[in-house]
């Protein structure tokens, strides 16, 4: 900011850091810092001050910055077994009191009335940073090697190539989606073009005992992947009302 005159100088009134040295020592002070060394002892001191060079293996290598919250909890903290006192409460207290950075009671949240948007609205269609893109077929494959059995987190020891129990026929599954009334026990959508699916309820194939059917549709039976203890509970109940 330039000066305008009548402002009063912020240094009004401080004295000079040199005040009081002779010109000779003032000059000694301003002189460069290698003053008075030979090339070669200037030459060996430099690279000592450089910036890391390549090949040089740094001296936190394999160190791991522990965090804050290891290096000070409980006894580690300099601050533990001790308590603030009245005065220090007080004090801090009123320290806070119209802190602009601070929720103040009385006041009118920023946010109040506002409605976060849910993801799949606002990502959804054109909205979307991958609209109208696609990936490609090598980037298909590599999701799908990274996925592949024992990667995929719903691996569950490679049950799914088990055989079915031959009892396990097309008769079986007309009995059970008939039984259902030929609608989906989960969202409720009837049969339409495609036959439901007969799901296992205990996830076991070999278990065909029409207490342990029940008829899903694909887009419901693709959810009883997960969560399976949760859906094996919830339709052992269900069946009970329904059988």
């Amino acid at each position: 900011m330039p000066f305008e005159k009548g402002n009063i100088p912020w240094n009004k009134g401080k004295s000079s850091w040199n005040r009081g040295l002779t010109k000779k020592t003032d000059e000694r002070i301003k002189s460069p810092w290698n003053k008075g060394l030979t090339t070669e002892t200037d030459l060996r001191i430099k690279p000592s001050s450089r910036s890391w060079k390549k090949g040089i293996i740094p001296w936190n290598k394999d160190l791991k910055c522990p965090k804050i919250s290891e290096t000070h909890n409980g006894s580690k903290n300099p601050f533990y077994g001790k308590k603030h006192s009245g005065k220090t409460k007080r004090k801090m207290s009123k320290a806070q009191k119209g802190n602009i950075n601070g929720f103040k009671k009385g006041s009118t949240p920023w946010n109040k009335g506002l409605k976060c948007p849910k993801i799949s609205e606002s990502q959804t269609g054109e909205n979307n940073s991958f609209w109208n893109k696609h990936h490609s077929e090598e980037f298909k494959r590599k999701i799908s090697l990274v996925h592949l059995g024992e990667k995929n987190h719903n691996w569950r020891g490679g049950i799914s190539f088990e055989p079915y129990g031959l009892e396990f026929d097309n008769d079986l599954k007309l009995k059970t989606r008939r039984r259902d009334s030929f609608i989906c026990q989960l969202c409720g959508d009837k049969e339409n073009g495609r036959n439901l699916d007969a799901h296992h309820i205990d996830y076991n194939k070999q278990n065909n005992n029409p207490e342990n059917l029940i008829s899903l549709c694909v887009p419901c039976h693709r959810k009883t992947n997960h969560n399976r203890e949760e859906w094996t509970k919830y339709f052992q109940d269900l069946i009970k009302v329904i059988a």
